[in-house]
């Protein structure tokens, strides 16, 4: 019975950790004029993380074979762009088909309809981009914003305009507490990093259909400065017998590893990391010796090298009661 009990367990454990497909981000419709550009996003979740089939009107589209279409991975989810879209070979429905090992196959399906290039009656208040995002330069660590706007023209009173932001034809993770978006549709990126830097454009959507940004690159550059020391250690002159803490601080980007050695002999334990700052300890120094402070990075190392010194000579004298230190 005990056997038993711990097959269930098992089981329920292996149950909690397998589920299968359910589709989180659903397809929706969408119409844009020919020879622009259109993406449709889709997520799901599952464990294993479901794999990602793409259709258009129910045959698998296979995006190698094709110079228009490109699939591109992503979190939980997959984006099928095309790129330029036309009229009569992309309108029609396309499906986003998830599947793992564990469960059944889901889908979610939207409809494509493209506005011909030559047709003069595309809708009035088919939005179009007014200002568009920029090359820009930032230093790791600053704050960045990417501008965009739109307008619907032809519409006296508008409808809504949604801006969205997409970063290397991929959706941005506005879950992303450093990157928010704000009126009229401007991306802020707070705190960038490395992983900010990419190609961005931003896409306007209303009922009429959707209209894409020119891309403009967003380049994070990494502060690199060679180590140098804001406190290298001083010489002493100290009495025999005494301890004397030599502290070593450098800076840098990226910032140093900080060690001491002896002549040719390392003083700091392989296994200890020092980074920016480093203090040797010296306990009951008897004699004079030169102490050298490493700091290194990849950009370089220095080195500075400070004077223990002694002053008189130590002398020892034992007797049976005591034993006694003097110069």
């Amino acid at each position: 019975m005990l056997a038993k009990l711990e097959d269930f367990k098992e089981f329920r454990y292996l149950a909690n950790l397998f589920t299968e497909p359910a589709i989180t981000l659903f397809l929706r419709n969408m119409s844009v004029a020919e020879e622009q550009t259109i993406s449709f996003v889709c997520k799901a979740s599952g464990s294993p993380m479901p794999k990602f089939t793409w259709y258009r009107d129910n045959k698998r589209i296979k995006a190698v074979n094709r110079q228009r279409y490109e699939i591109k991975p992503m979190p939980h989810g997959s984006v099928l762009r095309i790129e330029p879209v036309k009229a009569r070979r992309d309108s029609g429905k396309f499906t986003c088909e998830a599947e793992n090992d564990y469960g059944d196959k889901v889908q979610t399906s939207a409809f494509l309809h493209v506005y011909p290039v030559d047709q003069k009656d595309i809708p009035q208040g088919y939005p179009r981009i007014t200002v568009n995002p920029k090359l820009k330069s930032i230093e790791k660590g600053r704050n960045a914003i990417m501008k965009c706007e739109a307008e619907a023209p032809g519409i006296y009173n508008q409808e809504p305009i949604q801006i969205e932001w997409f970063k290397d034809k991929i959706p941005v993770d506005l879950t992303d507490p450093r990157l928010t978006k704000v009126d009229p549709g401007y991306l802020q990126i707070h705190n960038s990093m490395e992983s900010d830097h990419g190609r961005y454009e931003c896409v306007a959507s209303n009922s009429k259909g959707v209209a894409y940004s020119f891309a403009a690159m967003l380049y994070v550059k990494v502060r690199r400065v060679p180590p140098h020391f804001t406190m290298p250690p001083k010489n002493v002159e100290i009495s025999p017998y005494t301890n004397v803490n030599l502290t070593c601080v450098a800076v840098g980007s990226p910032m140093p590893k900080v060690k001491f050695r002896a002549g040719p002999i390392e003083l700091t334990p392989e296994d200890e990391e020092h980074i920016g700052t480093n203090t040797l300890v010296l306990i009951n120094v008897t004699e004079s010796k030169n102490y050298t402070c490493v700091a290194s990075s990849e950009l370089g190392n220095i080195e500075h090298v400070v004077q223990v010194k002694v002053k008189g000579k130590a002398i020892v004298i034992e007797s049976k009661n005591f034993m006694c230190c003097f110069i």
